[in-house]
């Protein structure tokens, strides 16, 4: 044969394979579009594969430590341990230094002791966490939402968001409930509500079962606690007194604290004057800041965690002050009871000596660690730019910072878990060190032919950055 008509024919064979290939590639672009489920669906297979508290699941002993890893003498520390049969049979013992708590449920019978009539708000978020992790579960299932799972093409974190309103019109804050799942599992990674937030990860295996061992809460701005799972075993039969219920504790609550609208809140007021509003340095010198209260059995208030504010300062004065109002105790089922609610508040002050902004460029020269976005996790359009403004107080802490808007609720997550990863040095004003504000702008590269670019928190110090393909890691070399 012709070796040129053999070339000739070879040649024609590749560009007819080709020719199928890039077809094929085609229809299967065309025909994987992005998807959507039920949010109730997407919810009951993360908790059917996940919770280890649904009937019929296999009995356990369970240990976990509560601690706040960047601070070792924190308050912010607890061991929670739990034996548990069925949904109608578990005992679970609560100690920390502030409040300890023994449960014992049997049947229709309940015990509840505990040492202080006050159960902290952050201790609660964590056996919610582990019991009940999406404690708002059947008011989103009302609300008909849809979760968009990811294309062949794309690599994303599906997510709900939900947007609502704090407050008493005139004077309202935004809010929003946000519940993410991490694909292709679709276990649950983060939920994030005015009342609750959480961040699950490390997943093991567990008798069939995908168990977070390590869950993360951030009541506020540079405050981040942590549950680890550190004993997770089959249950044996053991001693039955474990689980002995004589007679129910008479009004005790396993996990006490109803919530209370801000309108009925303030129909209980006892001492709640209005907020002095000091003096400012940044802008805006008006507008509206949202808190969380909880209020004891006597109407005392115990926990105050901000939510929103436009303006940081603002935010901390009422704090301060709103942790000394006074109500009268919250009444259900006859009994005083705990209670929570979200707090929005208007304020009008003056702006003196203004406080120093600094660009981009000057922040990150002030930074002594810093946390890039990166291609491995949040839903954001490929080589998306966004600008956080950042808050920084005299000893370079992170007082607080405002996101823009109408970025998608998984950047949103991932923009807090960044931000609250960088350190920064002191400013220096005249010799001495000041409060600052700044912008940070962040660009968030993708790989060439994928249309969405996700984010991971990497840490690096100085540049240059070296993308290694596949890792969806910034790191420096």
């Amino acid at each position: 044969m012709n070796s040129g008509h053999y070339h000739s024919m070879n040649r024609n064979w590749f560009r007819v394979l080709v020719s199928i290939l890039v077809l094929l590639f085609l229809i299967i672009l065309l025909t994987n579009k992005s998807k959507t489920i039920p949010f109730g669906d997407a919810a009951n297979r993360a908790l059917a594969q996940s919770l280890l508290t649904l009937p019929g699941s296999p009995a356990f002993h369970l240990k976990v430590v509560v601690s706040e890893p960047k601070e070792p003498y924190s308050d912010y520390k607890a061991e929670i341990e739990e034996y548990w049969v069925s949904p109608e049979k578990w005992r679970r013992v609560i100690h920390s230094s502030d409040y300890s708590q023994t449960v014992v449920v049997n049947g229709d019978k309940a015990f509840v002791q505990d040492d202080d009539d006050y159960f902290p708000v952050w201790l609660q978020n964590v056996i919610t966490a582990l019991f009940n992790p999406i404690p708002n579960l059947q008011e989103l299932k009302q609300r008909n939402l849809k979760v968009p799972l990811p294309g062949l093409w794309e690599s994303l974190l599906p997510c709900v968001n939900v947007r609502a309103k704090i407050g008493v019109p005139p004077v309202q804050a935004p809010a929003f409930s946000v519940v993410c799942f991490r694909e292709p599992a679709g276990l649950l990674d983060d939920i994030v509500t005015p009342e609750y937030s959480a961040e699950f990860s490390d997943y093991q295996n567990f008798l069939g079962k995908q168990v977070p061992h390590r869950m993360t809460f951030d009541p506020e701005p540079g405050r981040t606690i942590e549950a680890r799972i550190a004993e997770l075993t089959p249950l044996e039969k053991g001693s039955p007194s474990l689980f002995e219920v004589s007679e129910s504790t008479p009004g005790k609550d396993i996990l006490p604290g109803i919530f209370v609208k801000q309108a009925e809140l303030m129909a209980l007021s006892v001492r709640t004057p209005a907020v002095a509003w000091p003096t400012t340095r940044k802008k805006p010198a008006s507008g509206v800041i949202a808190i969380f209260v909880s209020i004891d059995r006597e109407g005392h208030v115990q926990e105050t965690y901000p939510l929103y504010s436009d303006n940081s300062d603002m935010a901390e004065a009422a704090q301060r002050q709103v942790a000394k109002w006074r109500f009268k105790p919250v009444i259900a089922g006859g009994i005083p009871v705990q209670a929570k609610s979200l707090l929005a508040l208007s304020f009008n002050t003056k702006i003196e000596n203004p406080v120093t902004v600094l660009s981009d460029a000057e922040m990150r020269k002030l930074a002594i660690k810093i946390v890039e976005p990166t291609a491995q996790q949040c839903l954001a359009p490929s080589g998306a730019t966004y600008t956080l403004t950042v808050s920084l107080g005299r000893q370079g802490e992170l007082l607080g910072y405002i996101v823009p808007a109408g970025l998608s609720p998984r950047l949103q997550i991932a923009t807090h878990r960044i931000i609250e990863a960088w350190q920064f040095k002191p400013y220096m004003r005249d010799g001495s060190p000041d409060v600052v504000n700044g912008n940070i702008t962040f660009h968030i590269p993708a790989p060439q032919g994928i249309r969405y670019a996700v984010c991971e928190v990497v840490d690096h110090l100085t540049p240059p950055y070296d993308v290694r393909p596949g890792s969806g890691y910034i790191v420096s070399e």
